[in-house]
């Protein structure tokens, strides 16, 4: 009996000391095993930079709605919009030389808003006319005369009418480049009420000439001045003058 109970205590010995050797070997390899299946740390090779060779493969970047560049004007405001603008102020003064159906005379013009007056040379004698409150006066400065009628009137009114410049009511048509005395310039056309056209002819921006045409008479004025404002000297009518009334003469 006793050898018996040494015999089962010996084996109960052996069969802890194996426990306890199998144990840690145990726990390394499950350890290892753990260690092997975590995640792997972040690679440690530098980011790739794309090249402008790769760069220039992509298409460019575009937005939703990309803002429109802006286009030039269409119709630009004509070099002859600020001598129409001096004509229809009914205030200027214009000297020119006029060609038409009468021939070819110098002359100064100038409009206030309660007369127009026109100052002629002829044969070397200076003359001047006025018409002022319906009435037209001729003056001859070197004879002192002044003369004034009915028939008078109605002449010299049809004179000045055609030298007098009128710029209402006319419509612009276009910028062009065309003749003028022999000289392919720059003009502005314009329409003018009841038919005909007029012209307004320019040499580096500065005014040269104007040219009206109607049917197929054709009036040419060669500019020298057309400024704003009146020559006051020139409505002036001369108080120490002979006068002399051809209509109560009955002329």
């Amino acid at each position: 009996m006793k050898t018996i109970l040494l015999f089962l205590l010996s084996l109960c010995l052996l069969f802890t000391a194996s426990c306890a050797k199998k144990g840690p070997a145990k726990d390394a390899e499950e350890s290892a095993s753990t260690q092997t299946e975590a995640p792997a740390s972040p690679s440690s090779e530098p980011m790739h930079v794309p090249t402008n060779e790769e760069n220039a493969e992509k298409p460019p970047f575009q937005t939703a709605n990309p803002t429109p560049t802006a286009s030039p004007s269409a119709h630009n405001t004509p070099i002859s919009k600020m001598y129409i603008d001096i004509i229809k102020s009914n205030n200027y003064f214009m000297k020119a030389k006029v060609s038409g159906v009468a021939g070819v005379s110098e002359f100064a013009v100038s409009v206030s808003p309660s007369s127009t007056a026109m100052e002629t040379e002829s044969e070397g004698s200076l003359y001047n006319t006025v018409i002022k409150d319906g009435i037209t006066y001729m003056i001859d400065h070197q004879n002192k005369i002044v003369i004034t009628s009915g028939a008078v009137v109605a002449s010299s009114a049809s004179n000045m009418a055609a030298d007098k410049l009128v710029a209402d009511g006319i419509t612009f048509v276009k910028t062009a480049n065309g003749d003028f005395k022999g000289n392919t310039v720059q003009y502005d056309e314009y329409t003018i009420p009841g038919g005909g056209t007029m012209r307004f002819y320019f040499s580096n921006n500065a005014l040269i000439g104007i040219e009206s045409t109607v049917g197929s008479e054709k009036t040419q004025y060669t500019i020298e001045e057309l400024s704003p404002g009146s020559r006051e000297a020139m409505h002036v009518i001369p108080s120490d003058y002979q006068l002399f009334d051809m209509a109560a003469q009955g002329g």
